[in-house]
């Protein structure tokens, strides 16, 4: 049994299934392009490698037309515009936890170093 992945690991498999799925065709049919099937394999890959309750979470979200993951600037939610609570700061800074918007509920990641986010 492999260990579960780091925190920093599972937001980059999170961002590249946020990038990767808009990318898919909506019905591939019965032929599907071998670029389609490259992005179908890597996209297969990507979920295999996530946990179930954060690939479940993730698939949610999706599900109603939204990203799962969110940049945070200045203390913001990219995804819902309000700003992150300051109990939920610290979380973002150091990772001990996969930090969730409390609004929007997509997963947060800070888009730059925690001093400029002042």
């Amino acid at each position: 049994m492999q260990a579960p992945p780091s925190i920093a690991a599972v937001m980059a498999l999170l961002r590249e299934l946020n990038e990767l799925e808009p990318k898919r065709a909506k019905n591939p049919g019965k032929n599907p392009s071998d670029r389609q099937k490259t992005l179908l394999r890597r996209i297969d890959a990507v979920r295999a490698q996530l946990p179930g309750p954060i690939l479940s979470h993730h698939d949610r979200i999706r599900a109603r037309g939204k990203s799962s993951v969110a940049a945070v600037k200045h203390w913001v939610c990219c995804n819902c515009f309000l700003q992150v609570p300051s109990g939920s700061r610290a979380n973002l800074i150091t990772l001990d936890d996969l930090p969730i918007c409390e609004h929007c509920g997509s997963y947060l990641y800070l888009d730059t170093p925690p001093e400029a986010q002042n």
